[in-house]
């Protein structure tokens, strides 16, 4: 989940031209958006072993916090 939590902004020259305000698009542009009214709400990591086997593991950011709550299924 280490890189899930990445807040790091983008640098303007990578921003997309989405019509958006400047502001906007630089708030919006880590892979983690902390805020109240809108970001990231959880992230979640699917892995496929090669016999098949899936492990399913979300984290959930309440708020601002970036103490989530993890739900884990295991084979």
């Amino acid at each position: 989940f280490e890189l899930l939590v990445d807040s790091r902004i983008a640098p303007d020259d990578a921003l997309p031209d989405t019509g958006l305000p400047l502001a906007t698009e630089r708030a919006i542009s880590s892979i983690f958006i902390p805020g109240e009214a809108y970001g990231t709400r959880c992230s979640t990591v699917l892995l496929v072993a090669d016999d098949g086997t899936l492990h399913f593991e979300e984290r959930s950011w309440p708020g601002l916090d970036r103490v989530g709550h993890t739900l884990v299924i295991r084979p």
